[in-house]
């Protein structure tokens, strides 16, 4: 490897650049090096784990339906850019309609408490007296600290 090359490989990456993905970093030692590794060939930052996001009405209830038949899976992703692909689509969590479920889980899992015998699956419920804004802040904080 040249002189030029290690250059290129230590130069050190400006914030702009995660910021227009809307990721930011106070973190200014994160060299090219770092970055690639978590990147795919295609240059798309690669998430640790594959995730779908579901849906289920609980108001269309039908009784002859069992319920994990009625879960509709809506989108999988395994990158950041493929998350943003979808979320950018998803109407805020203020703005489903009641007795709508909207869920993310890890591949594998589904939104059914059989499928997580040993726990690690939440659920939250919001009032309608509770500040939409803050309902929107705690979704998305919590997309965001799962999918990494």
């Amino acid at each position: 490897m040249n002189s030029n090359q290690n250059e290129i490989d230590n130069k050190k990456i400006p914030d702009e650049e995660y910021s227009s993905l809307g990721v930011k970093t106070n973190d200014k030692s994160i060299s090219q090096n770092d970055r690639k590794s978590s990147m795919t060939l295609s240059g798309q930052h690669k998430l640790n784990s594959t995730w779908l996001f579901w849906y289920i009405s609980r108001k269309e209830k039908v009784h002859n339906i069992p319920y994990e038949e009625r879960l509709k899976k809506i989108a999988s992703f395994s990158t950041l850019e493929d998350f943003f692909r979808y979320y950018v689509y998803f109407k805020s969590a203020s703005e489903v309609e009641r007795n709508t479920d909207l869920s993310i889980f890890k591949e594998g899992y589904k939104p059914l408490w059989e499928s997580c015998p040993d726990g690690g699956c939440w659920f939250f419920r919001f009032k309608k007296s509770d500040d939409p804004q803050e309902i929107d802040l705690r979704w998305e904080k919590l997309l965001f600290a799962l999918i990494g």
